[in-house]
């Protein structure tokens, strides 16, 4: 499975990368919205992880970029957060 991983926080991306690559995934980790957007539009993607607060911009705002302009992958939203808005 080809997998989009958009995680800002060192410790946890990597530990999502390296558990994902070692179940036999291909992952691309973006640590930022400006890195998910240069790797969405090379490569298509079986999954996307997408975190919701990344140092620039939110999350759902690019989930809805996805949604107009990219094929459908499934998308699962991460937070840390006990809400959003």
């Amino acid at each position: 499975m080809r997998i989009l991983l958009t995680e800002d926080d060192k410790d946890l991306g990597s530990a999502m990368h390296d558990h994902l690559v070692a179940g036999g995934h291909a992952v691309d980790w973006a640590k930022n919205l400006s890195e998910a957007r240069d790797y969405a539009a090379v490569v298509g993607y079986d999954l996307i992880l997408l975190d919701v607060h990344l140092p620039d911009g939110n999350g759902i705002d690019y989930l809805r970029e996805l949604i107009k302009e990219l094929e459908s992958a499934p998308v699962i939203i991460l937070t840390a957060c006990d809400r959003i808005s």
